[in-house]
């Protein structure tokens, strides 16, 4: 995750015993990963 975010990909943001909230900023990238962007 650390790597995406220094690349602008994602923004993360940790919550604690929840896990991590992720926000992705490029949709070409959820593509690329294998999630439909709608």
């Amino acid at each position: 995750l650390r790597k995406l975010e220094s690349a602008g990909i994602i923004e993360s943001r940790s919550l604690g015993m929840k896990g991590t909230y992720v926000k992705i900023l490029n949709p070409l990238f959820m593509e690329r990963i294998g999630f439909p962007e709608d």
